[in-house]
């Protein structure tokens, strides 16, 4: 009985927020119309779908340059405790390898998108 209880306690939980969201879903008009709609919940320099995917791709930059440096540094611990044992040394240089390879990957993301945005904006012209 309990064990019921709390699966329904435990459903109405998950599911409260949802059923709030769709109470209110349209009744906000937004600033700029006389309309109903729903209002962007995003700051308003992200107004279109390119810099939305830009803001994205600066905010994993912006999570994974710390994972990325510690990665460099946990290398680097690797190289100085392996003290000449060739095992430990050939994880020292794929932990390295590897930690270049994702900074790489993140550095030729933003690359990427920066050019694609500047093809967009540049064909819009």
């Amino acid at each position: 009985m309990l064990k019921k209880w709390y699966w329904w306690f435990l459903s109405f939980l998950l599911l409260a927020p949802f059923g709030i969201s769709f109470a209110q879903f349209g009744t906000q008009a937004p600033p700029s119309s006389g309309g109903t709609g729903i209002p962007n919940p995003l700051r308003d320099e992200y107004t279109t779908l390119a810099q939305f995917l830009n803001g994205i791709v600066d905010f994993l930059l912006f999570l994974a340059i710390p994972f990325a440096i510690f990665f460099m540094v946990y290398a680097g611990f690797l190289f100085v405790t392996a003290r000449g044992n060739q095992e430990q040394l050939k994880t020292a240089k794929k932990a390295l390898v590897w930690t270049l390879i994702g900074v790489a990957v993140l550095l030729g993301a933003k690359v990427i998108a920066t050019a694609i945005q500047g093809t967009i904006d540049l064909i819009k012209r």
